[in-house]
Parts: structure tokens; sequence; C-alpha cells
């Protein structure tokens, strides 16, 4: 994908995701933006609440987001995987823009494995 336009997204609830986010984004020469939301999700109780919403696929409130993802070739989303489902912010972003999203490639980040792959079915995936 020479000259392609790159777009990394990502939800990081303790910063590591981020740092991973960022990394790539420098590492492709591509912009970047971080998913964010008004409340928390530090300590157990945060723990918690995103383990309930990511069983229940119940997508977070998140802030607007600034990048249009139609006007990229690609889409790389970061996130963690929360009780083996999609984080509930990265979830709200797909509901968001799923008619937006060009051709997109999942950044995973469980506790045994981590790897991006292509995903075409992640605009579908987030759908309830």
């Amino acid at each position: 994908m020479a000259n392609a336009r790159i777009l990394v997204v990502y939800y990081s609830r303790t910063g590591t995701t981020r740092k991973v986010a960022q990394s790539l984004s420098a590492a492709l020469s591509c912009d970047s933006e971080e998913i964010t939301e008004a409340g928390s999700r530090k300590g157990i109780f945060g723990y918690l609440r995103s383990a309930v919403e990511a069983r229940r696929q119940i997508p977070s409130r998140i802030a607007a987001t600034v990048r249009d993802p139609s006007l990229y070739d690609l889409v790389v989303i970061g996130t963690l995987v929360w009780a083996w489902s999609l984080s509930s912010p990265v979830r709200a972003y797909l509901l968001a823009n799923r008619s937006k999203l060009p051709a997109v490639a999942h950044a995973w980040r469980g506790r045994q494995r981590s790897g991006l792959r292509p995903d075409a079915g992640a605009r579908r995936q987030a759908a309830p």
C-alpha cells in the first residue's frame, strides 16, 4: 500500500495500547486518533464496568472524533480485548463510523497474544 492514507485509531484504558498505537503511527508516518470518554475507568470499579459493558456489547459514550475515516485508505483499530469481547469505546466508534470505514485492520492486544490482522468485517462486528 505505497502512498496509502492510513489512520490509526485506538482506545487505551491504561496507556499500554496508546504506546503501541503511537509507535505504529510513527513507524507508518501516518495520522492517529485516540478514542476518549468523559468518565474514568480507573480502579477496580472501572475494570468491572469495562468487563460488564464488553460482555453485554454496550457501546460507551465517547467524545466526538476529529478525523474522518472515509478520507483514508486503511483504518487500523487498536484496542484491548475486554472479557473476550470488543471494548465498549471501540464498539461505540465502529457504530458511529461504520458507513465511513474503508478497509480496516483490527489490532488487538490480549493477555496471551497480540497482533494485527486485516478485518473487512469490523464494520459489521459492532452492529447489535
